[in-house]
């Protein structure tokens, strides 16, 4: 007698809707007309990534190449900065802050995947804080 376990009846079961209103029980017409009514529902298989956070990605990516061209005509003119390297770095510096704007922007848009998010905050933080420290000991030094 212990091979067959006992079932338990009644147990409550609370559903969030009735079974009745669900979209099994609709005609081939209701089904068609509810599917494009649901504007506020979201396929969380396919969505997309957030607009600014595709910009942000492109600024940072300008950023970056305009610091490698920064650094390497420096190590060109052997430490001696000319003008096409300070506006090298202005650029720079104003393309990792715009990245930066846009990837925190890009945290507000609803339904979006933020892992795009995610990413261009942190790499466009970092060339910011890394242009700014530059900045600033090339005040103070």
């Amino acid at each position: 007698m212990s091979f067959f376990k006992k079932k338990r009846i009644g147990i409550p079961f609370r559903r969030e809707e009735n079974i009745l209103d669900s979209d099994i029980f609709l005609s081939a017409e209701d089904k068609a007309k509810f599917a494009t009514s649901r504007k506020d529902m979201v396929d969380y298989m396919r969505r997309p990534f957030a607009k600014d956070a595709k910009f942000a990605l492109f600024m940072d990516i300008v950023a970056v190449v305009l610091l490698i061209f920064a650094v390497r005509k420096v190590i060109e003119n052997q430490g001696a900065p000319s003008t096409q390297v300070s506006a090298f770095a202005l650029c720079s510096f104003l393309f990792a802050a715009a990245g930066s704007y846009y990837s925190l922007k890009s945290f507000k848009q609803g339904t979006a995947r933020k892992s795009l998010s995610v990413i261009t905050t942190i790499i466009g933080g970092v060339l910011f804080l890394l242009w700014f420290m530059i900045f600033i000991l090339g005040i103070t030094g």
